[in-house]
């Protein structure tokens, strides 16, 4: 319902945060779609801000990696499933790609990297 409520005041910009957070697995799936549709109808410039690691990689065309604190940007990384999965091509096959899971352990294995350094 908040992404309806922030879609009808027709913004240039649509902030994200945590937007499917609480949702069940299904559920989570249907948002993520329709997110990635309307994004594609729209043109609409998206900002997800998500800790799903799996999701970021997904729906992201840049995905931001961020220091534990202070905040600072550590990486930028320039990703094409988003773009995939709206051309036509199920996000099952997606998150089974080769390359897709490889991003997904890189991304993973940054993160811990940066959790082990703060801690």
């Amino acid at each position: 319902m908040g992404i309806a409520r922030a879609l009808a005041a027709n913004p240039q910009l649509l902030l994200l945060d945590e937007p499917f957070g609480a949702l069940d697995a299904f559920t989570r799936d249907q948002m993520q779609t329709l997110l990635l549709k309307l994004w594609q109808e729209t043109g609409k410039q998206v900002l997800l801000i998500t800790h799903d690691i799996e999701e970021a990689v997904f729906m992201a065309t840049e995905l931001v990696l961020l220091s534990s604190g202070p905040g600072r940007v550590l990486e930028r990384l320039p990703l094409n499933f988003a773009r995939r999965f709206v051309a036509g091509e199920s996000s099952r096959s997606i998150k089974s790609d080769p390359q897709f899971i490889a991003m997904r352990e890189y991304v993973l294995s940054r993160v811990f990297e940066q959790r082990e350094a703060f801690s």
